[in-house]
């Protein structure tokens, strides 16, 4: 743009249209004046004294007039130039404080005028703008955005507009948003007009924007979950990868609900929008086909987001519970089947204390009958024996008193043998399953084989009698149902565990016997032994078939049931 203050004195001149209408008007007047005087001339020719004096008073009086006319009208062109030469400072004040940049380039790429904007923005003075090559203050990268865009100024004669990066004169590089137009110089030569803005902070933000958007896609991408954000309308603007990627959907941008999802599905969808927007928060769960043919079962929260001015929009996430949904069916059935084992394990337990119970009071019996049989028996004829004494034959009945107070004594022994041995208390574990395996030969037959690899480390007097008894337990059943006069009885041990192990090469019978029918005959005595051991944190494994004998392991880890644990 040309200043006003350096047009020429041709332009400087010119004056408005009005103003050109009033000097038209004072030339026509004195193009009058002179055919006045003309006419008058020619009706006296030769001389002007022949003029009459009313014809001279007439042509003076018209004179007059038009000198009046022409005196005014050279006054309103004064006070027309007075407010021209006004409007022209104004408008120069505007153009060299105007807040953006405006100068002039030839067509051979020099600067021809600037206004102070610009001068100051790349730090010079305007006199050292002028005559300087535009080129030489836009930054090299972008000088043919520049001159494409003055191209195209020059083929469409309309204005175009680029961005470029032009540099200060002390170096510093800023944005600059160019606007060219069409004009002309002082000489009448093409020239272009420039407007230049300084829009670095805009692009500054720009680029601030470019990253944030950027680490927010890469954050968005990289959730473990579907997220998305729909305007009111439930159509989508936005969709992470872990949505596309999921439901195998590409392009979810511009789409809603019906062009995604099957027509009941997608109602469902723009109907929970709908309230989700109106209640500003809402949990929902739904089933969706994945990419892999399957069905998928999504918590989704979806949250109304407020905006100014605007319709809200709708932002939401959703969690893939399919997995936990199974896990949770799968606890539920575990849970309903627990239920049923713990059922039928307290229905067993209370069988096998009944079981217990019984045995208890049969042990009681027989303990009471072997004490009415036998040691009572030997009492009761002690004392006949004692009575009866006769003075002839006094040795011969004290001979016989002592023999039956010896099978009395020898009956006790018995009955505390087998209930306790009292080798268990004096010598220890080991020796009393080497005296069982003996015992057990003299009174049920059975001829039982005993090994022991090593002295197992000490227990606790309650666990060593328990085992005793489950031990004397297997040992009675082999010699009851194994139908075998076979057995061994072997102890192993480490560092950490007791194993006891019976086996025999007797019938054998199916494991499966135990659970399907364990108060039938034969079944019960596993079974306890089985539960004793379990109460103290032991187990008990059975290995058998019908026909190839069976082994039993006892297996106690030393850490189970501390020594203070059982009383004996």
């Amino acid at each position: 743009m040309t200043p006003p203050n350096k047009r020429s004195a041709a332009q400087k001149t010119r004056l408005p249209e009005h103003l050109e209408r009033t000097a038209r008007a004072a030339a026509g007047l004195r193009r009058r004046a002179e055919e006045v005087f003309l006419e008058n001339a020619a009706q006296a020719p030769g001389s002007l004294e022949a003029l009459s004096p009313e014809a001279t008073r007439q042509l003076l009086h018209e004179l007059g007039v038009h000198q009046i006319e022409l005196e005014m009208q050279n006054e309103e062109l004064r006070l027309a130039q007075v407010a021209l030469d006004s409007a022209l400072e104004h408008y120069v004040d505007l153009y060299d404080h105007a807040p953006m940049g405006y100068f002039s380039v030839s067509e051979a790429g020099l600067i021809l005028q600037a206004n102070l904007h610009t001068a100051a923005l790349f730090g010079l003075a305007r006199s050292a703008l002028v005559s300087r090559r535009i080129s030489s203050l836009i930054c090299k990268e972008d000088q043919d955005i520049y001159y494409l865009c003055r191209k195209k100024t020059i083929e469409a004669d309309d204005r175009q507009s680029c961005e470029v990066r032009m540099t200060k004169h002390d170096g510093t590089p800023f944005w600059a948003s160019l606007a060219i137009s069409m004009a002309q110089d002082s000489e009448g030569a093409p020239a272009h007009r420039v407007v230049l803005n300084d829009i670095t902070e805009r692009k500054r933000m720009e680029l601030t924007l470019a990253e944030s958007e950027e680490r927010f896609g890469l954050f968005m991408d990289n959730l473990p979950v579907a997220a998305f954000i729909k305007d009111e309308n439930s159509v989508t603007l936005y969709a992470n990868r872990f949505m596309e990627d999921i439901l195998g959907v590409r392009n979810w941008r511009g789409k809603s609900a019906r062009d995604l999802f099957p027509a009941e599905l997608a109602e469902r969808m723009i109907a929970d929008d709908r309230a989700s927007l109106d209640a500003g928060h809402m949990v929902i769960e739904e089933q969706i086909l994945g990419a892999d043919g399957k069905q998928r079962i999504f918590q989704t929260h979806k949250v109304r987001i407020p905006r100014r001015e605007q319709p809200p929009l709708l932002g939401g996430f959703a969690l893939d519970i399919t997995e936990r949904k199974h896990v949770e069916q799968q606890l539920a059935e575990m849970s309903a089947n627990l239920e049923e084992i713990v059922k039928d394990r307290t229905r067993r337990l209370r069988a096998v204390s009944a079981q217990l119970t019984m045995s208890e009071e049969n042990e009681r019996r027989l303990l009471a009958q072997e004490l009415h049989d036998n040691l009572g028996q030997l009492l009761a004829v002690i004392k006949i024996k004692l009575t009866s004494l006769d003075a002839n034959s006094f040795k011969s009945s004290v001979r016989q008193i002592l023999e039956l107070v010896g099978q009395a004594d020898r009956s006790a022994r018995t009955i505390t043998r087998q209930l306790r041995p009292p080798i268990l208390d004096t010598l220890g574990f080991v020796p009393a399953l080497s005296w069982l395996a003996r015992e057990m030969e003299r009174t049920h037959d059975l001829s039982v084989r005993f090994d022991s690899e090593t002295e197992p480390n000490p227990l606790a007097e309650g666990v060593q009698a328990l085992l005793y008894r489950s031990v004397r337990e297997l040992l009675i059943n082999v010699a009851k149902h194994a139908k075998t006069n076979e057995a061994s009885l072997s102890i192993r041990c480490d560092a950490h565990r007791l194993m006891l192990v019976v086996s025999d090469n007797g019938c054998g019978f199916s494991p499966a016997f135990l659970s399907d029918a364990p108060l039938q005959q034969g079944g019960f005595g596993l079974s306890s032994v089985s539960e004793r051991v379990t109460n103290i944190g032991g187990e008990m494994h059975i290995e058998s078939q019908p026909g190839k004998g069976t082994m039993v392991t006892l297996s106690m880890p030393y850490s189970a049931v501390p020594t203070e644990t059982l009383a004996p």
